[in-house]
């Protein structure tokens, strides 16, 4: 379980919490299954496929930004907060940064656009990860 003892650990386990809450994966599931379509398996990276992507990274920064606005936090202190963090990390907050920063890569993006299986591992992978640090055990929904 995260635990949150400074300001900046409390910000980015808020941050962490609503990206892994189930309407925040269910979103970004749907936003992909709408858009799976448009990829193919050609090693060939269309333009579209990077304005898919800029799309998907509109939709991961609205639920950030909506979290930092109620905490009264900036994207510029997240970050800070993340690279504060991360340094002296157990490896949970570790974790979310690279999570994060795996959502929001292209590359691993058109990966998981390309396989159907990779996407549901990966979201799996994010329920799990979220009961299990976020909510104490894996018997937590």
């Amino acid at each position: 379980m995260v635990r949150a003892e400074s300001k900046e650990s409390l910000l980015v386990l808020e941050v962490a919490r609503e990206c892994l809450e189930e309407s925040t994966l269910s979103e970004w599931s749907r936003f992909m299954e709408d858009h799976e379509s448009s990829f193919g398996s050609d090693e060939e990276h269309r333009f579209e496929y990077t304005e898919i992507h800029g799309k998907f990274l509109e939709v991961v920064e609205r639920r950030i930004s909506s979290c930092l606005e109620r905490n009264e936090s900036s994207v510029r202190d997240f970050y800070a907060a993340c690279r504060g963090l991360r340094k002296q990390s157990d490896g949970t907050v570790e974790t979310f940064v690279d999570l994060m920063l795996l959502a929001t890569d292209y590359a691993a993006f058109v990966d998981l656009m390309t396989s159907r299986e990779r996407r549901t591992y990966c979201l799996e992978l994010l329920r799990a990860w979220r009961r299990e640090l976020l909510l104490g055990g894996p018997n937590k929904k």
